[in-house]
């Protein structure tokens, strides 16, 4: 037995739009949550990351104390690569400063954890293809033997950029210094997104 049902034409609009509004959200493949040691009070509880090439689209778990229906958005942000990550020489003012993938890594840590003391927190693609959550930091380490390392030389000068596994040697061996100095840059207290179910 056949059951006619009558639509109106607001009927079927919100329809066609309730199934394009379903088919919008793509499938995750990773998600990170905040956490209860986190008491700010951010934008998001959760990223939400979709694969995009080599790299992942960035959708925020949004909630209001108006609404708290939770409700995923996707932000026009992709994730930066681990290699991309570095700091730039501002001659100036002699300091280090963030390149532009580092701060749209720390733009993307700041949706859901803005205030996180000591450093600069960065999202990005670890080199195993995950997206993860570090902490850019510019090390210090000997230079002896430093021709070991795969990394390259950077020059000191204005505009400098410096990404893992190049250094700057700022202090040469010698005899009263058999080590020297150069500076490099490092991901600290890294931590992976999970990987979604």
């Amino acid at each position: 037995m056949r059951k006619i049902i009558r639509l109106t034409e607001t009927d079927l609009a919100n329809i066609v739009k309730r199934v394009i509004r379903e088919q919008s959200v793509p499938t995750y493949d990773y998600v990170f949550s905040r956490g209860d040691s986190y008491s700010e009070n951010t934008m998001a509880n959760k990223l939400y990351f979709v694969s995009n090439g080599d790299s992942f689209d960035v959708w925020v778990e949004q909630k209001t104390d108006t609404n708290p229906i939770r409700k995923s958005v996707k932000t026009n942000m992709k994730l930066p690569k681990e290699s991309e990550l570095g700091l730039v020489y501002n001659e100036s003012s002699k300091k280090w400063e963030t390149n532009n993938s580092s701060k749209l890594g720390n733009r993307i840590a700041k949706l859901i954890t803005p205030t996180m003391d000591n450093g600069n927190w960065v999202f990005f693609v670890s080199n195993k293809g995950i997206p993860t959550i570090g902490n850019l930091v510019l090390s210090t380490m000997p230079v002896k033997g430093i021709l070991d390392r795969k990394g390259i030389e950077v020059k000191l000068k204005d505009q400098s950029v410096l990404t893992y596994p190049n250094y700057v040697v700022t202090t040469k061996p010698s005899r009263q210094d058999e080590y020297g100095k150069g500076l490099t840059v490092s991901l600290k207290d890294s931590k992976q997104a999970d990987k979604k179910v």
